[in-house]
């Protein structure tokens, strides 16, 4: 991820303690996450800075956009996590 400042926009996932709108500081993820993040990279689109909120927002509504395609894949991990 690289960022300082950065905000997750993706489904909440309580399993692995990620809450949509969650503002996070540093440059590394939770370890949980990082874990997730090298098995499915796509998925570290759904972490933007905040400078890139609104374009990110508005990506998320376009079919086939990364920040789109991030969001589908990871609605279908949740599923995979025990409740």
């Amino acid at each position: 991820m690289g960022k300082s400042n950065w905000i997750y926009l993706g489904p909440n996932v309580p399993q692995i303690g990620l809450k949509r709108n969650t503002l996070y500081r540093g440059s590394e993820p939770p370890p949980k996450l990082a874990e997730l993040i090298k098995k499915k990279p796509v998925l570290s689109a759904l972490f933007v800075s905040t400078a890139a909120l609104s374009q990110a927002e508005r990506s998320l509504k376009i079919k086939g956009s990364l920040e789109n395609t991030a969001q589908k894949e990871m609605a279908e991990i949740v599923k995979t996590f025990p409740r």
